[in-house]
């Protein structure tokens, strides 16, 4: 069985709390494997995707204009996995791109109709991520360190 795997139950994860410039936390999604004869009643295949909080709160897409795919782990013997760096700035166009300061809500849909919404519901997959830091916070922190000790 797949599940998030994070310690605390809120399903929150902070990124890029206490890097130096121009390094960003990375995050790999791994698909689930399976074996060649594995009955398809045990095999999940899901979707997940970016989506906004109300999206997350119900473990939903209500608006496909905004959401966006993130991993499709549709190929259950396939050794797959995606690997999302949070950074501001993509080299690829259409690239994901987190702004410092904002929260992005990651949920897992069953590609399967007859299982959707699948695991978001029954198994809680779904996770937010808080990206540290907006800048004129980070430099005030910074400034106010340095103030009296010379």
């Amino acid at each position: 069985m797949f599940k998030f795997r994070i310690d605390n139950t809120d399903h929150i994860i902070d990124v890029n709390r206490g890097n130096v410039a121009y390094e960003y936390d990375q995050v790999n999604i791994v698909c689930p494997m399976y074996s060649k004869g594995t009955r398809e009643d045990d095999i999940e295949t899901f979707i997940i995707y970016n989506v906004s909080k109300e999206e997350y709160d119900t473990c939903r897409v209500t608006n496909a204009m905004t959401a966006r795919t993130i991993a499709v782990c549709d190929k259950p013997y396939l050794n797959r996995y995606y690997t999302v760096t949070f950074r501001p700035f993509t080299p690829q166009p259409g690239g994901l791109e987190f702004r410092p300061g904002q929260d992005y809500y990651f949920i897992s849909l069953s590609n399967t109709p007859s299982q959707s919404p699948g695991r978001c519901n029954s198994h809680h997959m779904k996770v937010v991520f808080k990206v540290c830091c907006k800048r004129s916070s980070h430099l005030r922190s910074n400034s106010v360190l340095g103030e009296g000790s010379e």
